[in-house]
């Protein structure tokens, strides 16, 4: 009996495995395929209070904001593609500034997560 109960624990450990063959524990964050800093071409001071993003990939659209308050973070960055790989268009707009453009941006599925693509969106003044 005794030798039976050792034994338990060995059978258990052997039906444990990890998420994946190599042995890597994935995390349940969600981590954002698109990360855009939206600059003044011109200054180079961070703008993104009261700017916007569109993001494209195919039938998928995303709209990303920081609302213009009194209280905005110029520096916070539109973030978007939760978890989502493939290839984006990317569109930036502000007041007072031309549209800004990226094409086939690409976002890759990682190990765990996508691997997060950083933008710079340096918006020039009308």
């Amino acid at each position: 009996m005794k030798h039976f109960l050792a034994m338990i624990p060995i059978a258990l450990l052997a039906g444990c495995n990890s998420d994946s063959e190599d042995g890597v524990v994935c995390t349940t964050e969600v981590i954002p395929g698109i990360a855009i800093t939206v600059i003044d071409d011109v200054t180079e001071e961070s703008i993104s209070c009261g700017a916007s993003a569109i993001l494209q990939e195919s039938s998928y659209e995303e709209e990303l904001t920081n609302p213009e308050s009194t209280d905005c973070d110029s520096t916070t960055l539109l973030l978007g593609a939760l978890e989502r790989e493939g290839f984006y268009n990317i569109t930036v707009q502000k007041d007072g500034y031309e549209y800004w453009y990226a094409y086939d941006v690409e976002v890759v599925e990682g190990l765990c997560h996508v691997e997060q693509v950083e933008v710079e969106a340096r918006l020039i003044p009308l």
